[in-house]
């Protein structure tokens, strides 16, 4: 084995690699594994958050794309309305990364005020999907309940995410 390769393997190997593995793993299998909205939304969106914290953002795009590609594919959560999961989705992903850049940008590079900065990019996340849902719902393309699951229950999984994540992050 010449030089290069064994400088691939070792890169394929690298602790950024598995940590990306791994969390690409868990929020792919969270919402196939948990069907309750508010225990997946927290776990997720801590997850989303300590990738923010610890990871380049380049490494955002992927992993905010894949708990609601999952829960799409697999139908478990949103039941007989995951079909209509699908024109959600755009936003969803957008949602994730708004929360993700947030703590990235005023946590980590700004240094802000934790508390502050899960308040705020709780209420962008869940004002951004409620907006969406809200639109979605005067075109009749997403039931109504889906104001309530992409509003509020954004919010409160957004900043129990954090709340989990603050906790855990050391």
């Amino acid at each position: 084995m010449d030089f290069e390769q064994k400088t691939l393997n070792l890169n394929i190997l690298s602790n950024t690699n598995l940590a990306l593995s791994l969390y690409s793993l868990i929020l792919f299998t969270l919402p196939i594994l948990i069907p309750n909205q508010l225990i997946l939304g927290t776990i997720v969106n801590a997850l989303l958050i300590r990738v923010a914290l610890t990871r380049k953002e380049k490494r955002f795009y992927l992993l905010a794309a894949l708990p609601s590609t999952s829960a799409l594919l697999t139908g478990i959560l949103f039941a007989s309305a995951s079909t209509m999961l699908f024109a959600m989705i755009p936003f969803i992903i957008v949602g994730n990364l708004v929360l993700m850049k947030i703590f990235k940008i005023f946590f980590v590079k700004q240094r802000k005020n934790y508390a502050l900065v899960s308040i705020f990019g709780a209420l962008l996340k869940s004002a951004l999907l409620f907006a969406s849902a809200l639109i979605l719902i005067q075109f009749s393309l997403v039931p109504l309940a889906f104001a309530t699951t992409f509003g509020v229950m954004q919010f409160i999984t957004a900043t129990l995410g954090a709340t989990v994540n603050y906790f855990f992050k050391k």
